[in-house]
């Protein structure tokens, strides 16, 4: 007859609204929770629910929950490195949309388990470029309460726990200065039956059916968001043998332990196993050794076994040639993961599925940068008709935005100089020639020292609104607007004094009108199409049009027209 306990309902964590993001490859843009279990409840109870901005669609929300461990996300099922062994990936899943409703989940106690982790995001429909301040900014929010649940329990079973035999060694932990940095390594001063032992970890295995248990701990949480690996090779030349090990989490005897083979005979007699985001609790290795010969006498009975098991982020801290390994911080704990280039994805960036062909990447850097080429007839006018400081802008913005885009490539990438340099650069010379171009279009009749001040006013507020955010809208808009309001004051005030419509027929047509259609093409494609997929070719058709506008609207001559004095019945003001 087992024991009855009550247990009282009782809050034991709440996560207050929390913005959620797009799923990107894995956790680097989920929202991660942290969720402690409570030892005399078999079961709690997660009431959830998210919502949206105001007036903005529903979204697609999914909850991931392991016990021990971080979710490991593969939403898009991408292909995992060889050797690599997915260990209970996730316990709870959940999918909902992002309407206010509250949803209940409960989550059942698990023999030995402390935590529970768990990752929140939603999934895009499109991958558009939103350019900030043009469209409206929709946020997700999620928000859960952890309970116990109030139930009658009848028994309560404690899992019993695997006695070490004799053959068992415990591993002793050497940690690192670096975050999801360890290994674990055999004591010096401990010597078990036929197991030399040392610092290197190499063992001496008898040939036979008896096994080797090693085991080692995965600490919660400083270890779970790093990268297990383990590998076994023999440390002196043998034949005819070879080495099995099966890796176990919780017992030696678990049922879903993983089985791997080092034989003397292959090319790289060596084995590895690659486990992401280990579970936190004992794990066991359990060691083999075996003669592949049927002549015994052709066998060597001991073999010399060197076994390396180590922690490490991402995969022994690098994510290949097609991507970067980035350390995060989030709901108290340290992980990895890789963010990858070029249509790779994976957890180590080594899914080519969608990968780009080095064409493709080619094409599109010589795009972006080439593209800038079309400045050219803007620098070349400018200078022919006077206006120097105009032309000094053009090039620079060619020259900035040609090595910023060649610095921003993932696979060929050549930086001049350092990528925020670069940047600021690009943004600053850009929004500059387009003031200084409206100013030299407006001709205001004004004194130098005043035209002066209004330029060097407006390359001041544009270098501030660049070094604030140099990509949101108001950091485009503002120059753009100043711009076109000095021109219809000027344009007006000329009109006035003149008598007639400022500037001349010719000088709309020819000028103002194609420089008006390339700007609204460059912009409609800098704004609204691009696409992380067409963003090479888009981006492109936005520098040759903005660069096409400009030669345009250059105004015939440098020299600033009297408009004190009468117009001559043979010159039309701003004519070509």
């Amino acid at each position: 007859v087992g024991q009855r306990l009550l247990v009282k309902s009782d809050v034991i964590q709440e996560f207050l609204p929390r913005g959620v993001s797009a799923y990107g490859d894995g956790l680097e843009n989920g929202q991660l929770l942290q969720i402690p279990l409570v030892d005399a409840n078999p079961s709690l109870v997660f009431t959830y629910f998210a919502n949206v901005t105001k007036g903005c669609t529903w979204s697609n929300v999914t909850l991931f929950l392991r016990h021990d461990g971080l979710p490991i996300v593969n939403v898009f099922n991408a292909s995992y490195p060889n050797f690599t062994w997915v260990y209970q990936p996730i316990d709870y899943e959940e999918n909902f949309l992002s309407d206010g409703l509250q949803k209940r989940l409960t989550i059942y106690h698990r023999q030995l388990s402390s935590v529970v982790f768990g990752i929140v995001f939603f999934l895009e429909d499109a991958a558009r470029i939103q350019q900030q301040g043009l469209t409206k900014s929709c946020t997700t929010l999620f928000w859960g309460r952890v309970e116990t649940l109030a139930v009658n329990i009848s028994s309560v079973s404690v899992g019993e726990r695997v006695e070490e035999t004799a053959t068992s060694v415990k591993l002793v932990r050497k940690s690192f200065v670096q975050p999801l940095s360890a290994k674990w390594v055999l004591d010096q001063s401990k010597e078990d039956g036929n197991i030399t032992a040392n610092v290197e970890s190499i063992l001496d295995l008898e040939s036979g059916n008896i096994p080797t248990f090693l085991s080692w701990t995965i600490l919660s949480p400083t270890d779970v968001g790093g990268t297990l690996q383990v590998d076994i090779k023999f440390n002196k030349d043998v034949r005819n043998s070879s080495v099995f090990g099966y890796l176990a989490f919780g017992t030696p005897e678990n049922p879903d332990r993983i089985h791997f083979v080092a034989n003397s005979s292959d090319v790289t007699p060596k084995a590895t196993v690659i486990v992401p985001y280990p579970l936190a609790g004992v794990w066991y290795l359990s060691l083999y050794a075996n003669c592949t010969e049927w002549n015994e006498t052709d066998c060597q009975r001991n073999i010399s076994v060197k076994v390396q098991i180590s922690l490490s982020p991402c995969k022994e801290g690098a994510c290949g040639p097609h991507g970067r390994c980035v350390q995060y911080f989030s709901a108290g704990l340290i992980y990895s993961a890789c963010v990858c280039s070029s249509g790779f994805a994976g957890w180590s960036c080594s899914d080519d599925t969608n990968a780009l062909s080095t064409t493709i990447l080619l094409t599109s850097v010589l795009l972006l940068t080439l593209s800038n080429l079309f400045f050219i007839p803007a620098i070349i006018l400018a200078f022919r008709r006077g206006f120097y400081s105009q032309c000094l802008l053009y090039f620079a913005t060619m020259f900035f935005s040609s090595f910023y885009h060649a610095c921003d490539q993932p696979e060929f990438s050549f930086c001049l100089m350092p990528y925020t340099v670069l940047q600021f650069g690009d943004f600053y010379s850009a929004l500059t020639s387009v003031w200084l171009t409206a100013f030299i279009v407006a001709n205001p009749s004004v004194s130098e020292e005043i035209s002066s001040a209004i330029c060097i006013g407006g390359a001041v507020g544009i270098a501030m609104a660049v070094h604030y955010n140099p990509t949101s809208l108001a950091s485009f808009a503002i120059p753009i607007v100043c711009g076109l309001g000095l021109i219809a004051i000027c344009w007006t005030r000329q009109s006035c004094q003149m008598h007639k419509c400022y500037p001349g027929k010719s000088y709309c047509l020819k000028a103002v009108l194609p420089c008006l259609l390339f700007s609204i093409v460059g912009l409609v494609c800098f704004a609204f199409l691009e696409t992380e997929d067409n963003y090479f070719y888009v981006h492109s058709i936005w520098h040759i049009s903005i660069a096409l506008a400009i030669v345009f609207v250059i105004p015939p001559e440098g020299k600033k027209i009297d408009i004190t004095k009468p117009p001559s019945n043979d010159h039309e003001p701003l004519s070509l």
